[in-house]
């Protein structure tokens, strides 16, 4: 069976590839190479490199693959070679392709990436090209509300051009895919809104005048920057409307302005754009000079200056450029905040002017005025008579002040050596204390002075000498530990013998003293004690410090470190007793190093620059260890350390290996092992690790619970062992072997030998018997069977295995058998059984019998390659055979005489049976038996050598059935043909008695269709104004098509078939009808119809409480009043108050007109509260409306029926639907009216509210 798909191919040479998509015939295309070409071949066959197939199709470069005859479900490989006098071309690209062998039913999917943009106007829609191979073209729809659209309009490409839109409208765009077969996609989401701009008003020209004789302005302007091709005189105007111009809205335009004299005309202005019927921005931007500056004018001598600010604007800076009235223009770095650095400055008044512009050219200036004057190099005098004194071992320096205005300072210069000074110090003033020197040095000084401008004097001159005394007391303090208690202050005692002070002082309450204060004398050794003292007496002495006036007193402590066993503030032990050592040191005189136990014990270290103690007893515990380094002025300082002794442990932990077993041994055909157990410890496990006796090892995951992943095994015996370790080192095993065998990784082979051992097999039974044999090196465990009929079981047997009465389905049944061996390896054999079931159904009709003895009969043949050869040898019976050969075409067939007319007898099936003798083919040649549908030939079945026949054999055809389905359609007009399809007049096929049989049964069942989305029920309702419909339908011999219609308008074509869908079905209000029609091929239909009522929401015409005035109503007359009643309202104070029967006079009623016909308004409710009083049996009150002519109830409210007197009640929403007898007018009006008998009878209405829809 033969389809012609709406595809089309490229084949190209020498050439890039280039895929194209047609609605039209299917067509194999490509690009022409150069030099001469007298034609080009088409080559294909059923693999990619093996082109069985060919057809000279001359000097074209497309041709319709309808002229081929390619086998439904199956797979074609083509190529394209151009040949000349010189021979053939290469192979074009290869290009494959799949006839489809069902009816395509699936609408591609909806387009992506859809994009629009208004152009001059018109809206240019963009979208991706979808992938479908079978894609036909793409519909365009849009309009002017969402997903509300008009007929779309087809495109082959990937963008669609809308024109005659309306300036100032919003039009909403989707564009769907439409396939060869007629399946539409959905629309593309989300929904293109685009909107046409309004007309060009409000929009200017703005430009500066320009200085000297101008006699006035040109406009140029035009589409791109640079290309002005209109222009446009503007006087001498400084403006100009864009309205004036010819512009297209929505069109983007560039500008530029000349001026012109009688000379001639000036260059170009510079540039703005901006779209025509937008809005322009005239707002200029502000800029403003931040620095150096925010002042007008700034002086300064340097030769260049560095300026910044900000800028803004409603639409955006441009750029901020600059200027200088002395030379020099740049742009500036930034836009809202904009520096720019390094402007070079001339003598004199530099005017510098920044400009900010934005995207429509207004601009913005600020200006700053530099003035320079020449710069100053004189430098100032040398600071004269300068002095010093050295006090408390400073040197207090003065001198004479300099006199120039421009002065900034002085530069202090020190240094060991006369004229070799460090860096200076920095002086304000005259005057200047050097501090921090060392005793017994001579210093040399000097002083200069700098002025505003940089210049610094020469040094002052004579250098200033002065020394430090040796025996300064300058810096020398007596410090002292406080004493804790009750204590008034210190005294200090000292003298020149130790233990005799002859001189004492009180210090008050301080802990230091300055000896400075003292009265010593220089080059004496002083010894000095102190005593604490309160109103009870004084202390005992302090201990002693010795000093020698003259020589540095020692105040330095002495620095100590442990450096062992750690240098950390802690340490863990186990160990009963603690060696530790370090380091001190002292800048004149270490004593010694001691150490204590805050858990008990002290003593003295060995050595002191490098010392160490042994064997420090420890207590369970913390133990904090100090050390003390004291130098001989009784200087001390100290380290420490805490050490956490712990007693030893020393219980092994316990460790179980638990999987993948617990035993001593484990068996596997894995190369990898995963194994996991538990350890456990009084103190804790600390790691676990494993070995393998045939290498690897490595640490565990985990410790209490451990486990170890992918251990690599060697073939045999691999003893693996894990150790838990605690803190205390202690450890403990456990093992097993592991034995790795290889896994068996070989399949089994199986063979199946009955019924055949060929790969395909017919027959007309429904059952078959199948069986084989298998084998395996360890043993086939099971032989099963499965078939693609949905069948499966086990065979009995394994090395010879037999499986009976496996059901078959008719036409072809995979059955395959797979062989399974114990690790689970399996071999497969297949065998392809075709199931050709009894005939069955009404007796065959014989149309035509051929055995072309004395004509052709009911044939004519083709053409030259087409003959009734006299060959008996050939023949099933009598001389004559008909005799086909090559692969010219139609010359190479014979075909019906008379046209075949299968529709009218209601013929739904054919045979065709025959005797033919093939000679010479090739692999892969053959010949076809086709039939003529009314537009193409279509292929029957093809017959190729090696498959389905051989050569040099007479063979029997006993009969090729085609039936009538939704792809195969038998016309009138039908015809059948026998055509050879071979590669050289060699390759021959003989055919004789050949019989054609018709049968068939009228088709007197239509087909079914139901309804299934939105809803599977009869009847549905929408609050929307579209509507998407879905459902399936069936026949035995096809859906032709499912068709809508509505009972308020409007019908289509349903997307696919069997399953079908209709989107956007336009509702009106009310009840929409909706009938659902399926087509068979036969011409019957189903109908299905569902009830669609669409009601959509309230709108709200007007809200009245009666506060404030009437509102939407006015008053009828007397007995009609608006009243301040709170009692009576729903809300609020006031009410509309009615009361007895004066008719008009005894309402209230609309102020205006209510147009309900205009916006097809169906419905009006009207809510509201009333309050009635005193009403006797029988009387009411009326909610009329006016229809033009005369008022009409809409309700009447009676009293004990529809109310009570005394309460307040709520009319919830009276609903009035408009219906021939009940017409909505273009002036309706509403009106309340009260009909009772006196004026005591009263009702009082609040809060009406009257929504529609």
């Amino acid at each position: 069976m033969k389809r012609t798909i709406s595809m089309v191919f490229t084949a190209l040479f020498l050439v890039s590839v280039m895929v194209n998509i047609a609605a039209a015939a299917s067509m194999l295309r490509w690009n022409a190479p150069e030099g001469s070409v007298v034609g080009y071949r088409i080559y294909y066959g059923l693999s990619e490199g093996n082109y069985t197939f060919s057809e000279d199709v001359g000097n074209v470069v497309e041709y319709p693959l309808s002229n081929f005859s390619l086998e439904e479900g199956t797979t074609y490989y083509f190529i394209v070679r151009a040949y000349n006098g010189e021979g053939e071309s290469d192979n074009s690209n290869m290009v494959p392709y799949t006839v489809p062998s069902v009816l395509d039913t699936t609408p591609p999917l909806m387009p992506a990436g859809v994009t629009g943009e208004v152009v001059n106007g018109d809206i240019v829609l963009t979208w991706q090209a979808n992938s479908e191979l079978d894609l036909a073209e793409y519909m365009v729809y849009y309009g002017t509300a969402i997903r509300d659209y008009g007929l779309p309009a087809p495109q082959s490409g990937t963008s669609h051009t809308i024109t005659g839109l309306t300036a100032g409208e919003t039009y909403y765009l989707a564009v769907t895919a439409v396939d060869t077969s007629g399946n539409e996609s959905g629309y593309s989401s989300p929904e293109v809104i685009k909107s046409i701009p309004a007309q060009i008003t409000g929009q200017k020209l703005l430009w500066d005048a320009v200085q000297g004789e101008v006699t006035g302005y040109r406009i140029y302007y035009g589409l791109s920057e640079g290309s002005y091709t209109q222009s446009a005189d503007a006087g001498t105007a400084t403006e100009y409307p864009l309205a004036d111009l010819s512009l297209t809205q929505g069109t983007n335009y560039y500008f530029v302005v000349r001026a012109y004299n009688s000379s001639g005309e000036s260059g170009n202005s510079n540039f703005i754009t901006t779209i025509a019927g937008e809005p322009h921005d005239s707002v200029p931007p502000t800029i403003s000079i931040e620095s150096p500056t925010t002042d007008a004018s700034y002086s300064t001598g340097a030769q260049s200056i560095d300026i910044s600010g900000s800028a803004s604007d409603n639409e955006g800076i441009q750029e901020v450029v600059w200027t200088n009235s002395l030379g020099g223009s740049g742009t500036a770095s930034g836009t809202t905040s904009w520096t720019v650095q390094g402007i070079p400055l001339s003598g004199g008044d530099n005017e510098i002017t920044v400009k900010a512009s934005d995207a429509s050219g207004n601009q913005s200036t600020d200006t700053l005025t530099v003035s320079v004057s020449a710069p100053d190099t004189t430098a100032p005098s040398a600071p004269a008579d300068v002095a010093g004194d050295v006090v408390s071992g400073e040197i207090q320096l003065a001198w004479t002040a300099n006199s120039e205005p421009d002065l900034s300072g002085y530069r202090v210069y020190i240094g060991t050596s006369a004229g070799n000074y460090g860096p200076p110090a920095s002086a304000a003033t005259a005057e200047y204390t050097l501090s921090g020197l060392d005793t017994g040095i001579t210093y040399y000084i000097a002083v200069t002075a700098v002025d505003a401008s940089g210049n610094e004097s020469t040094y002052s001159s004579p250098e200033l000498v002065k020394a430090i005394p040796v025996g300064s007391l300058f810096g020398w303090n007596l410090k002292w530990d406080g004493v804790a208690g009750d204590v008034t202050g210190y005294r200090i005692y000292y003298g020149t013998t130790q233990g005799q002070y002859t001189q004492n002082v009180d210090v008050g309450l301080v802990t230091q003293y300055e000896m400075d204060k003292l009265s010593l004398d220089e080059g004496v050794t002083y010894y000095f004690t102190v005593r604490a003292y309160n109103s009870s007496g004084e202390s005992g002495d302090s201990n002693i410090a010795t000093h020698s006036i003259g020589v540095p007193i020692d105040n330095q402590a002495p620095q100590v470190a442990i450096t062992s066993p750690t240098t950390g503030e802690s340490y863990d032990t186990q160990s009963a007793t603690l060696d530790i050592g370090g380091t001190a040191s002292d800048d004149q005189n270490l004593v010694q190093v001691a150490w204590f136990n805050t858990a008990g014990g002290s003593g003295v270290a060995t050595g002191t620059d490098s010392w160490s103690v042994s064997s420090i007893p420890l207590v369970a515990g913390e133990n904090v260890i100090e050390v003390k380094a004291t130098d001989g002025a009784g200087n001390e300082s100290t380290d420490q350390f805490t050490v956490n002794y712990t007693s030893p442990d020393t219980t092994p932990p316990e460790i179980t290996i638990m999987l993948p077993t617990s035993e001593p041994s484990y068996e596997t055909r894995s190369a990898m092992l995963d194994m996991s157990g538990s350890a456990s410890d009084d103190t804790g496990v600390t790691e676990v690790i494993w070995s393998n006796s045939a290498g690897g090892g490595g640490q565990a995951t985990g410790t209490s619970s451990w486990s170890v992943t992918s251990i690599f095994l060697v073939e045999g015996q691999n003893v693996i062992q894990v150790t838990a370790k605690d803190e205390g080192g202690n450890q403990s095993t456990d093992q097993f072997i592991v034995t790795y065998t290889p896994p068996d990784t070989t399949p089994p082979e199986i063979t199946i030998t009955l019924p055949t051992q060929e790969i395909f097999f017919e027959t007309e039974k429904d059952t078959l018997d199948l069986g084989g044999i298998a084998s395996d090196p360890s043993g086939v465990k099971e032989v099963s069977w499965s078939s693609s009929a949905g069948h499966s079981g086990l065979a009995s047997g394994t090395d010879l295995w037999r499986v009976t009465g496996i059901p078959l389905s008719a036409g072809d049944n995979v059955i395959e058998v797979k062989a399974t061996d114990e690790p689970g390896n399996q071999g497969v054999d297949t065998l392809t059984v075709r199931y050709n079931p009894p005939l069955t159904g009404p007796p065959w009709t014989v149309l035509s019998e051929d055995g072309f003895e004395d004509s052709w009969g009911s044939y004519v043949d083709g053409g030259l390659n087409c003959h009734r050869d006299n060959k008996p040898k050939y023949a099933h019976q009598g001389e004559y055979v008909a005799r086909l050969r090559s692969g010219e075409g139609e010359s190479s067939s014979f075909y019906s005489a008379q046209v075949i007319d299968m529709e009218t007898p209601g013929y739904t099936e054919m045979k065709i049976e025959f005797w033919f003798y093939p000679s010479s083919f090739e692999s892969g040649e053959g010949f076809l038996v086709e039939y003529y549908d009314g537009n193409a030939w279509q292929l029957i079945k093809q017959y190729v050598v090696e498959n389905e026949f051989v050569n040099y054999k007479l063979q029997h055809e006993e009969g090729v059935i085609i039936k009538e389905s939704a792809s195969m359609i038998f016309p009138k007009n039908m015809k059948l043909r026998f055509r050879c399809d071979a590669s050289s007049t060699a390759d021959i096929v003989y055919i004789d008695d050949v019989v054609v049989s018709v049968r068939g049964t009228p088709d007197v069942n239509p087909p079914s269709v139901s309804i299934t989305s939105p809803t599977t029920q009869s009847s549905y309702t929408s609050e929307t104004a579209v509507l998407d419909l879905a459902g399936s339908a069936s026949d035995d011999r096809g859906v032709a098509e499912v068709s809508w219609t509505n009972s308020t308008g409007g019908s289509g074509i349903a997307s696919g078939t069997d399953s079908w869908r209709v989107t956007g079905l336009p509702l009106k209000f009310g009840e929409n009808v909706i009938s659902v029609t399926a087509t068979d091929l036969s011409g019957k239909t189903q109908t299905v119809k569902i009830t669609v009522t669409y009601i959509p929401p309230w709108t709200v015409l007007s809200e009245d409480g009666f506060e404030d005035s009437w509102g939407s109503y006015v008053d009828g007359g007397l007995h009609c009043h608006r009243d301040n009643k709170p009692k009576y309202a729903h809300q609020g104070d006031y009410v509309a108050r009615l009361r007895s029967n004066k008719g008009e006079a005894s309402s209230f009623y609309s102020a205006n007109d209510i147009d309900m016909d205009t916006p097809d308004y169906r419905e009006m409710k009207i809510e509201f509260w009333f309050y009635p009083s005193s009403f006797e049996s029988g009387e009411d009150f009326f909610v009329e409306y006016y229809d033009g002519s005369e008022w009409q109830v809409i309700k009447q409210y009676v009293v004990e029926r529809d109310f009570n007197n005394y309460e307040l009640q709520h009319e919830e929403g009276v609903i009035v639907n408009e219906s021939a007898s009940m017409i909505f007018p273009r002036n309706m009006k509403l009106r309340f009216r009260c009909d009772a008998s006196a004026t005591s009878d009263i009702v009082y209405i609040d809060d009406v509210v009257v929504s529609v829809r």
